[in-house]
């Protein structure tokens, strides 16, 4: 076959020996010469431009001419070598990935298993080829009638793992050699996908004829469901994919057909019934003990054979024969060994018709005398979970039962501890003990080691926390004295005691929990401290004097002391209003009017008068003093007399601001905005004489227009008409793109106006064209790029 994109080998890998992996030997039947079956295939790569293309190909089964009912064969499904080119076109190829192969497991046959036959395939990488038995919809399943060679089901769609733009599943990769492993002269990448061995159990008569997957949706031409797709990559304006499906057929663009849709071999099934093959297999201990009954698992395959198992030892029935019956694999076979020695146990399956009979490996079993057990013991450990450096720590440890006798030993993380303590019939309980010298954490338990007869047994681990023991701190009190009643704004100085006079730290005032100015230090000989606090607010307080000692002492609270604060009384405030603005306005137009208070009060209104009349309604103070009439609109134009009458409140006196003259003026009438527009042909030729046309928005506006090409005057202005518009001629005497533009000067009362530019192309008699035929015409080559994969 030869195609754009793919060439073949004529001829396939020989086939080696075939091995089947299973529980059964599998029959060698006849051979037949290995039968290479060519054929067409109609095949679609889907791209920038999808190509369709009608390819030869061809598969080779290595199979036996005929086999026995129930016999058990493999045969053998290989194709040829591939390649592609290193570049076809304007397209350079980078790989071939996610390939698939379907084959259907033939009817009158019984599927066992496909595996990839070791070294026979080249080139390949990505995910390792690998064989699955899939359904109808690609997924992995036991029941399923396909079976798959592909990565791993990493495929371009009906498989687990799906995608038509990502590198995926087996790799043909790109190494431009020959299938010999030499350079090859024109840059060809050849690969080979690896052959596979299916094996079955071959039915009671007929025929059984292997066949590619064309049933169904399979043998639409261009479906998912395809015997072989594959995906192609290539860089041509940026990565190319090319997802591509083959059918068997006989012509482009036809479902499935001719001899590709057909057996690739026929394997007639001849002779009468067969006995189908069984195996036994048999496990269980070992070593067992005289006297014990011994249950042994026999397993029988396949699951549907019938018949009984029999026990043996050293040749001999032991015990009765078990029903053996479909659909069940494991049965239990029991005996009890009275006798020491080494005994050969094996488990015999006697088959109904229709099955053989089969009989176990050997199982060797050693059968001991039973030994009389020692008797348990159990050890327990208590003490103190807290203990101080230098002290001798004894712990109680308890050994059960109290006639066991033996040695008990302290161990601490793991290391003896002490001499061990002799354990006694008739006493439980002991005394270990322990000096602990370091602080830490560790581990303490007690270690039965008993004589003949009673078993050893460790106690659980006991936690001991050791801390170096502490002096105990000197006791302190602390006491607080001073005034009950004060006002707001006033310092007022508590006196602090501590005792003893000794005790050193620091002293903490605290208003109500929290702390009241800096701590006051204390030092040894000194018992008395002045701490103070400005009270801001009313209210009635909690205040206490809190000491924090030193190493040796201890800390202490004084007792709370109540202090209720008023406020004092204060004479009102003289206060000062200002006008702050405006300092003019228009007529018509809204403008704020504001008034500031000195120093600052605590409410209030502000009245605004104009001429000594109220304007507005009174404004209250902000939190800054300030008041805004916001917006008011003068309607006369002068000069106006604004002032500021600003009413007081608790604490601050009222007062009248001075006189501000705001100078309000008549309204300025704006000029009318215009929009200018120009209108100029797209094309001229060089040397034509070319129509300029300015429209002007709104029509009345007088003015006039200034026309431009590449931002250089052309002519004089030009004055609008009537109807608002404006025009020029021009002939341009250079070829190429210019940029025309309108500016219009308008007469009094309306703005000036500027059009946006317009774009003029001026040949030079050429056609002008461009390549754009060109470059379509040499997009239409990659099409070339994806050829055919094939089968």
């Amino acid at each position: 076959m030869q195609s754009t994109f793919l060439r073949r080998v004529a001829a396939p890998v020989a086939v080696g020996a075939v091995t089947a992996g299973s529980l059964f030997a599998a029959a060698v039947p006849a051979s037949a010469a290995p039968n290479t079956v060519a054929f067409k295939q109609a095949c679609q790569a889907t791209a920038l431009i999808n190509q369709t293309l009608l390819e030869d190909t061809a598969m080779t089964i290595d199979a036996p001419e005929s086999v026995s009912p129930g016999e058990q064969f493999t045969y053998r499904l290989e194709q040829p070598g591939s390649a592609y080119p290193d570049k076809e076109s304007i397209a350079t190829t980078t790989n071939i990935s996610r390939f698939k192969l379907d084959f259907m497991i033939p009817e009158n046959a019984t599927f066992v298993s496909a595996a990839v036959v070791p070294d026979t395939s080249f080139n390949l990488g990505g995910v390792a080829p690998n064989v699955l038995r899939v359904n109808d919809d690609g997924a992995v399943d036991a029941n399923g009638d396909i079976i798959r060679l592909s990565g791993n089901n990493e495929v371009i769609a009906n498989g687990g793992n799906n995608n038509a733009k990502a590198e995926g599943g087996i790799v043909a990769l790109k190494t431009k050699k020959n299938l010999d492993g030499t350079p090859n002269a024109g840059g060809d990448s050849w690969f080979k996908l690896p052959a596979i061995d299916v094996t079955v159990i071959a039915g009671d008569s007929g025929e059984i004829q292997p066949k590619l997957r064309t049933s169904g949706e399979a043998g639409n031409y261009n479906n998912n469901k395809n015997f072989s797709t594959f995906l192609p990559k290539a860089s041509a304006f940026g990565t190319q994919w090319a997802p591509t499906r083959c059918v068997p057929a006989e012509a482009k663009s036809q479902n499935a057909g001719g001899p590709g849709a057909g057996p690739l071999a026929t394997i007639d099934i001849q002779g009468g019934q067969v006995d189908v093959d069984t195996a036994t297999v048999l496990s269980g201990a070992t070593e067992v003990e005289t006297g014990g009954t011994e249950n042994f698992t026999a397993t029988i395959v396949p699951a549907d054979a019938t018949g009984s198992l029999q026990l043996t030892v050293d040749g001999a029935n032991a015990g009765a024969a078990v029903a053996v019956t479909a659909g069940q694999s494991e049965y239990t076979l029991s005996n009890t060994f009275d006798g020491e020695g080494t005994f050969d146990v094996k488990a015999v399956f006697t088959a109904d018709a229709g099955f053989s009979n089969s009989t176990s490996a050997g199982h060797s079993v050693t059968v001991t005398t039973a030994v009389v057990p020692d008797v348990d013991t159990t050890t327990t450990l208590s003490g103190a979970t807290e203990v101080e450096t230098g002290a001798t720590e004894n712990f109680t440890a308890t050994v059960a039962p109290v006639g066991a006798t033996g040695s008990l030993q302290l161990t601490v993380d793991g290391a003896n501890a002490g001499a061990a303590v002799a354990v006694t019939a008739g006493q439980s309980e002991y005394t270990l003990s322990n000096t602990f010298d370091g602080e830490g954490t560790f581990d303490v338990k007690a270690v039965f080691t008993a004589d003949a007869g009673f078993s050893n047994s460790t106690s659980a681990g006991h936690s001991v926390t050791v801390t170096t023991a502490v002096v105990p701190d000197v006791d302190t009190t602390t006491t607080l004295s001073g005034a009950t009643e004060v006002e707001t704004g006033a310092t007022e100085n508590f006196t602090a005691t501590v005792a003893p006079v000794g005790a050193t730290g620091s002293l903490q005032l605290t208003v109500d929990g929290a702390n009241a100015g800096a701590a006051v230090a204390v030092t040894a000989g000194q018992s008395e401290y002045t701490l103070s606090n400005t009270f801001d607010g009313e209210g009635t307080f909690d205040v206490k004097a809190v000491f924090t000692a030193d190493a040796g002492f201890s800390n202490s609270t004084s007792a709370g002391h109540s202090v209720t604060v008023t406020t004092a009384v204060v004479p009102d405030v003289d206060t000062t209003t200002t006008v702050t603005e405006p300092d003019s306005a228009e007529v018509g137009v809204g403008v704020n009017i504001s008034a500031q208070i000195s120093p600052t009060p605590t409410g209030g209104t502000v009245q605004f008068k104009d001429g000594g009349n109220n304007i507005g309604a009174a404004v209250d103070v902000d939190a800054n003093g300030s008041a805004t009439l916001s917006q008011h609109v003068f309607t006369t134009d002068g000069s106006h007399s604004i002032t500021a009458v600003y009413s007081g409140t608790t604490g601050f006196e009222g007062s009248t601001s001075q006189t501000r003259t705001v100078t309000v003026t008549a309204p300025v009438v704006e000029d009318v905005a215009t929009t200018t527009t120009l209108t100029v042909q797209g094309a001229a030729a060089e040397g034509e004489t070319v129509t300029l046309t300015a429209t002007v928005d709104p029509a009345q506006a007088g003015g006039t227009v200034q026309f431009k090409v590449g931002g250089v005057e052309v002519g004089t202005p030009v004055a609008i008409g009537t109807d608002g518009v404006a025009t020029m001629t021009h002939a341009f005497t250079a070829a190429g793109s210019h940029d025309v533009t309108a500016e219009f000067t308008a007469d009094a009362g309306f703005k000036d106006s500027s059009s946006a530019v317009s774009k003029i192309v001026v040949g030079d008699g050429g056609n002008g064209g461009g390549n754009d035929g060109g470059s379509l015409a040499s997009l239409g080559t990659l099409g070339g790029l994806f050829g055919s994969l094939g089968g």
